[in-house]
């Protein structure tokens, strides 16, 4: 892993104040040949998140730079920005970088877990619990964990959002969730392939209705084979056109 705070390799002094107060957000994506998917809506998610948590916006033209000067070093990668706050007011950024990640070409299994992220809307820094679900999916044997209000209603994985297809559209749940970048631009093309989009409340009870399922993220789209017991007859055939899309979304080059 590579770390740059403000544009310069980061010391151990940089690294202080991220690591000792976990109070920020970050945004994550896909750096193929310098570009990335969805680059507005990023840059958007960063400055309402920054006005949310510290007062005061981002100057998004100076993230940019940093991201693509970042980029350069490696022009296929992982980019992870996360951004915080001096005690004075400053803003930081931390930028990440590892190798680049592909979608599972294996149906997701997914384990149900009562609860929600707190502060849905944010992807903050405060990751301790989805981590934590996760991890005990995996032990159990499955790929992830899906979080349920406890009336039975979805919301996202712990890394994802998860839509569900039946009837000739997409339907992404209106539990509190992360508006993934991915679900964003997703939910803006759907329509243009002939498949809407729509939110609405998806519960357990549901499932049967539906005739598959996929998970979202800056990785990319992952049929679920499976939500607990439910299995889906044919995920990879069902989601083919929403992957379809998605591999036609357009790449935003970094540098301006």
């Amino acid at each position: 892993m590579s770390l740059w705070v403000d544009g310069k390799p980061a010391t151990a002094d940089d690294l202080a104040q991220p690591a000792v107060v976990n109070y920020g957000h970050f945004t994550a994506m896909q750096i193929r040949r310098g570009s990335v998917r969805g680059l507005a809506a990023h840059l958007r998610r960063i400055d309402a998140a920054h006005q949310e948590l510290f007062g005061h916006g981002l100057d998004t033209g100076w993230v940019r730079e940093r991201w693509a000067q970042a980029a350069a070093l490696r022009r296929d990668c992982y980019l992870r920005a996360s951004f915080y706050d001096d005690p004075d007011g400053t803003p930081h950024v931390l930028v990440a970088l590892r190798p680049p990640a592909e979608p599972s070409a294996t149906p997701q299994r997914l384990r149900c877990v009562t609860g929600l992220r707190a502060f849905a809307h944010l992807k903050h820094a405060g990751t301790f619990a989805q981590t934590r679900l996760g991890h005990e999916a995996r032990q159990a044997g499955y790929d992830d964990a899906l979080l349920v209000t406890g009336e039975g209603e979805i919301a996202e994985t712990t890394i994802a959002n998860i839509g569900f297809v039946g009837d000739g559209q997409v339907s992404w749940p209106t539990a509190p969730a992360l508006p993934g970048i991915a679900w964003q631009l997703l939910a803006g093309a759907l329509p243009a392939a002939a498949l809407p989009s729509r939110n609405a409340p998806v519960r357990l009870a549901d499932l049967p209705s539906f005739q598959g399922a996929f998970v979202a993220n800056s990785i990319g789209v992952v049929p679920v084979g499976q939500i607990d017991g439910h299995r889906f007859a044919d995920p990879a055939t069902v989601i083919d056109p929403v992957m379809a899309v998605h591999r036609q979304l357009p790449w935003d080059r970094l540098a301006a």
